[in-house]
């Protein structure tokens, strides 16, 4: 097991992470091993030949994000907790292509919940909010890991933003006087 672990990555480099913001097919079929796909759920829900699977699975394979076993098996080499490079190409990529895709909905459809809420906090009272923030995502993370037992048919690709930051809007920074702003 130690061995095992010892072999599972928490994040990937820029460079392999470039490698997957410049392949679509490559970052597909990455996201979906990651989700612990089968070759046979991604040949049949993807337009790629299984030969363009294969060299996929392979490059993948080879930066170590997978291990491709005998018979096109799939076994993710990630940690429960592994993440993206803050800043790097996944990020930047979700910034300028899924962000503004994912935000088109109006969220009033089943399965669908937008929150803001605004407020003024603390130094204090923010330090708390980012640690439950974390919580919740490492409980979806968790959830996560214990729906990857049941059948592809009954997951849906679900994503949860969370976001939070000392923030002022435009229109009130635009009206302070010289002198009062604030930093954090």
């Amino acid at each position: 097991r130690r061995v095992e672990r010892a072999r599972k990555i928490s994040h990937l480099t820029l460079e392999q992470e470039q490698q997957l913001v410049e392949n679509e097919k490559l970052l597909i079929v990455a996201l979906s091993a990651l989700n612990q796909w089968t070759f046979e759920q991604i040949v049949s829900n993807y337009d790629f030949s299984q030969a363009e699977l294969i060299q996929c699975l392979a490059k993948l394979d080879r930066i170590k994000l997978i291990d491709l076993l005998p018979g096109n098996r799939i076994k993710p080499l990630i940690t429960t907790d592994f993440q993206w490079q803050k800043n790097g190409p996944i990020q930047r990529f979700f910034e300028t292509q899924v962000q503004h895709d994912f935000f088109k909905s109006r969220f009033e459809s089943p399965g669908e919940i937008r929150l803001f809420v605004t407020g003024m906090l603390t130094r204090t009272s923010n330090a708390i909010m980012m640690q439950k923030l974390e919580r919740l995502a490492g409980d979806f993370r968790r959830m996560h890991q214990q729906d990857l037992s049941y059948p592809l048919d009954d997951r849906h690709g679900t994503s949860l933003v969370l976001a939070m930051r000392p923030w002022e809007l435009e229109l009130f920074l635009r009206h302070r006087r010289a002198g009062s702003e604030k930093t954090f």
